[in-house]
């Protein structure tokens, strides 16, 4: 049962007093608040547009809220620099008088192999020679017996002979690198069986491939020590031998990890989602000439984003010279474009829509299928053109021109499109030449399947295309080239191989059935 409260007569006057007070300061603070109200007024739509679609929606106080009108945007615009007036723009001029391909530094009528070994040289193979036996003795000190024991140190020929026997495996493909060996009939190989290489010798000098002293001083940042040596120097060869003209395309591509590393990478673009990403600075037309594998350090400039720093880190050796740079749209930006232009090169490329800067009316103005729109800032053109969706280009050396495309289907598209197009295939066709053949396989660690990629992706390619530029009228197939090679390496030449046997004449069949005549409707043998 609730016990009802009693009060006396001071304590119900006291009561009364206190809620009359309340009421009276709940009303005095409604009304200040209804006088701040009343301060409160809605600015009017402006009464002078002449187009229905300027109407503005919301019609408050415009502080900080960005322009939704294509008149308010086009103006918006203006006020930062951009123009609508499209000039035409020039290209820097290609000032670098050197050679393109340096053919006094390949031997007069040089073969596949010889410039092969121009770019793969002895250094190469002596560093791994000399760090192969080094890391060998090293397990055997920390591992005593087993099948190391058997360890004999490897010399240059028996290491040519094994890269030779790798880049085979690449060319004639079997499930796992002992069925090589094996005398079934379904995988018997002759070859394999007359290079004096054994499976176990193969296997150890696999095992024991090294490229740098673990044990030596190094910069505990470093996470690349284990390759950069190989890289350094087959890149320096490349460089060696040519220099890119006016035109160089910058991306990456992946070499297939999908073990834990630190610096592996994840592109659900690329056809091997998981992996090492590697950048490269190409010519138009597929050759390498700058390898660099991401580590996630990469340095960052003053006023450009780190995508921005890559590009000019790779390309500082060829910048101030009039040059071109093609890339997609994860490098460019505005800031660049700007930068680059200060160093006397071009930019082209596609452009993310999120970037900074970009002039409202070209991100979001509405076109149908063949439209275009551009605006230009200090010799810089943003340009957005739909095909089946948008596509925003930014270039430092284009109007908003258009041409007659080539192809099943002609019809007008901007001259920087085009160019775009035309350019960016050359590291395309590289990353392609690279996997027809590859001999990387999956239970590689992931130093030495980059250095695969540097000797056969970067190594063969190469060569491919330094002979064919030289050999105009006798062109080589990457298969015939890597044949080529192979045979060379493995010393096919001199390797006499068996005869198919013939049978003996006890073997061949000498008397067969004969079908004779009909006699009384029966038949007689």
């Amino acid at each position: 049962m609730s016990r009802k409260n009693t009060y006396t007569d001071e304590e119900l006057r006291r009561i009364l007093e206190e809620s009359d007070c309340e009421q009276n300061n709940q009303s005095d603070s409604s009304d200040e608040g209804g006088n701040e109200a009343e301060l409160q007024i809605t600015a009017p739509p402006d009464s002078d547009s002449d187009d229905d679609n300027d109407v503005e929606r919301n019609v408050g106080p415009r502080t900080g809220i960005a322009p939704t009108t294509e008149r308010r945007m086009k103006e918006h615009d203006e006020e930062e620099g951009w123009i609508y007036e499209i000039q035409p723009l020039d290209r820097q001029i290609f000032s670098n008088a050197e050679n393109f391909i340096h053919s006094e530094n390949i031997p007069e009528n040089a073969d596949v192999f010889t410039i092969f070994r121009l770019l793969v040289d002895d250094n190469v193979f002596d560093l791994m020679v000399e760090q192969t036996n080094l890391y060998a003795t090293q397990v055997i000190a920390s591992n005593s017996g087993g099948r190391m024991n058997r360890w004999k140190p490897v010399n240059k020929e028996e290491m040519e002979k094994f890269l030779g026997t790798y880049l085979l495996t690449g060319i004639i493909r079997f499930p796992t690198l002992e069925c090589y060996w094996k005398k079934d009939p379904i995988f018997y190989h002759p070859l394999l069986h007359h290079i004096n290489m054994s499976y176990n010798r193969f296997v150890a000098i696999l095992r024991c491939w090294h490229f740098v002293d673990n044990t030596a001083e190094r910069d505990a940042n470093d996470r690349l020590y284990k390759v950069q040596p190989v890289i350094d120097i087959v890149m320096r060869n490349c460089r060696k031998l040519l220099t890119p003209t006016d035109c160089v395309v910058v991306d990456e591509s992946m070499v297939p990890f999908q073990g834990r590393l630190l610096i592996r990478q994840y592109n659900p673009n690329k056809t091997h989602k998981y992996g090492l990403k590697i950048y490269k600075v190409t010519t138009d037309d597929g050759y390498i000439w700058k390898y660099k594998v991401y580590c996630g350090q990469d340095p960052q400039i003053a006023n450009l984003d780190k995508p921005g720093s890559v590009i000019v880190e790779l390309c500082e050796d060829l910048l101030d010279q009039g040059r071109l740079i093609i890339a997609d749209n994860w490098y460019t930006s505005i800031p660049l474009a700007e930068y680059l232009l200060t160093r006397k090169t071009d930019l082209c490329g596609t452009l993310r829509k999120n970037r900074k800067n970009i002039p409202l009316l070209v991100k979001n103005k509405k076109l149908k299928r063949g439209e275009q729109i551009a605006a230009q800032k200090n010799h810089v053109t943003i340009l957005k053109w739909k095909d089946k969706r948008d596509v925003l280009m930014i270039s430092t050396c284009h109007a908003d021109e258009q041409t007659m495309s080539s192809g099943r289907n002609p019809r007008p598209k901007p001259n920087m499109i085009l160019e775009y197009n035309d350019r960016k295939k050359g590291i395309d066709l590289s990353d392609e030449l690279a996997s027809y053949y590859s001999p990387i396989r999956k239970t590689m660690t992931w130093y030495k399947k980059v250095v695969v990629d540097v000797l056969f992706g970067v190594g063969v390619v190469n060569t491919v295309y330094l002979y064919n530029k030289l050999n105009q009228q006798n062109k080589c197939a990457l298969l015939q080239a890597q044949m080529s090679i192979v045979k060379k390496l493995l010393g096919i030449n001199d390797v006499q191989t068996p005869a198919v046997p013939t049978p003996s004449t006890s073997q061949i069949q000498t008397h067969f059935l004969k079908q004779l005549d009909r006699k009384d409707g029966c038949r007689v043998l």
